[in-house]
């Protein structure tokens, strides 16, 4: 599937994912939008996607539709800021990708992702649908010879 070239924001929902690094398929890298400079470093995919979350929760855009379910309350909740002292800017990504969630139903996310590099989008209808497909584009990308 090719890219649009009418693909543009629909509001504060589009981030930017950098992936670093994605050795034994752990995700490294930083998350962006376009309101920041710079982006906000991660050093799993879980990370990843509790970051993306809070950012969604932080502009209420696009809303749950279910309350979230949590084994601890709120105030234990553990702070995503991490102390990465490395300049990110410095680390050329092997993939970007830009990820625009439409929808927060069934909880889970529906959207919308493209890969930079490869010109491609795809529609998620899931988290999991999106973890793999940055997989397959990673695993793509590791397997292609560098030009």
């Amino acid at each position: 599937m090719s890219i649009k070239k009418s693909f543009t924001s629909r509001g504060k929902s589009i981030l930017t994912i950098r992936v670093t690094s994605y050795e034994n398929c752990c995700l490294q890298g930083y998350v962006s939008t376009d309101q920041e400079e710079r982006g906000q470093a991660f050093c799993s995919g879980i990370q990843m996607l509790l970051m993306v979350d809070a950012f969604m929760n932080s502009v209420n855009t696009p809303q749950r539709n279910e309350e979230q379910r949590r084994f601890v309350s709120q105030n234990e909740c553990f702070s995503m800021k991490n102390d990465w002292s490395e300049n990110l800017e410095d680390i050329s990504p092997i993939a970007t990708f830009h990820m625009d969630v439409m929808f927060r139903q069934h909880t889970t996310w529906q959207g919308s992702l493209i890969w930079e590099e490869a010109e491609q989008e795809a529609c998620f209808r899931s988290v999991l649908e999106l973890i793999c497909l940055m997989h397959d584009a990673l695993t793509v990308s590791e397997e292609r010879p560098e030009e």
